[in-house]
This record gives C-alpha cells, sequence and structure tokens, in this order.
C-alpha cells in the first residue's frame, strides 16, 4: 500500500511552546481525509508543519514522496485573512491559478472562466464581485473552497 502522508513522532513548537507533541499519523494515497479534534488541539499546526510552512523541531512529515506541489489544497482559518483587503470573491478565487500563470502574469479569459465556473461549483457565483468582508462566514469558506477547486 502506498502512503499519500506519513508522519512520524513530529513535534511543533509556536512562541517556545510544545503544541505537536510525538504526532505519528499514516494516510493512505487516493483517500479524502479530516482531521477533527477540539479547537487547540494542533489539527492547523500540524497541517502547516505537513505544507513546510512551520518548522518541525523533531520527528518527520513526509507527504506525497516530499512533493506537494499540487498535492494538497489548504483552507485557511478566518484568522489568518485580513477581510478588509479590498479583494473581490472571483480574485481569491482566481488565486487558486497563480502557480500555473506566476505573478507577474495576468490571468487569461480562460482562468477567469475558470474561477467563475469553481464559484459556481460552489454556490457562490452571485457573490463574484462583492469585497470579501461583505461576505459572511459560511460564505467566506466557500470561497476558499472554490479556490481550492481551482487548484485541482
Amino acid at each position: 500500500m502506498s502512503f499519500f502522508l506519513i508522519a512520524k513522532q513530529a513535534s511543533v513548537c509556536l512562541d517556545s511552546s510544545l503544541v505537536l507533541t510525538d504526532c505519528s499519523l499514516e494516510v493512505p494515497g487516493g483517500l479524502m481525509v479530516a482531521i477533527i479534534g477540539p479547537n487547540g488541539a494542533g489539527k492547523s499546526t500540524f497541517l502547516q508543519a505537513a505544507l513546510k510552512r512551520i518548522p518541525l523541531v523533531s520527528g518527520s512529515i513526509t507527504m506525497a514522496g516530499n512533493d506537494t506541489k499540487g498535492a494538497i489544497a489548504y483552507l485557511p482559518q478566518k484568522k489568518e485573512i485580513d477581510w478588509s483587503f479590498p479583494i473581490t470573491a472571483i480574485e481569491v478565487v482566481l488565486m487558486g491559478r497563480y502557480l500555473s500563470f506566476g505573478w507577474f502574469k495576468r490571468p487569461r479569459a480562460l482562468d477567469w472562466q475558470a474561477a467563475m465556473s469553481a464559484l459556481r461549483q460552489v454556490g457562490m457565483e452571485s457573490f463574484a464581485h462583492r469585497q470579501i468582508a461583505s461576505l459572511s462566514g459560511g460564505q467566506q469558506q466557500r470561497l476558499f473552497l472554490a479556490r481550492s477547486l481551482l487548484q485541482n
């Protein structure tokens, strides 16, 4: 059996506090998996460490043979977003295509159509041109799900 993710005794410190201790997990390839637990249990910290956004202090996490590009889509927590930033819903979704066209190139008509299609999939096409702060909490989560869908 091949594994998509293998964590072996992974530990993480944040602000000099140990927040994840000796976490071990094996996730077979080809499955959809949810990590559930109470607030403050370390779910987001684990995912951030798996994505190499924060360092491990011990142990290891290997994902997709160390190649995470395109392997995972991360829906950020509400507190990680600057909701006052002047950006529309469709522009947020379009960020899911940045790896395909790069930072200094403009999105093509095909990219805009794909972003609108992703918004349609989550029932948000009528909110495409609204500023993100004007959306409800559930709408904001659906917006980031649409961005993840656009990443394939």
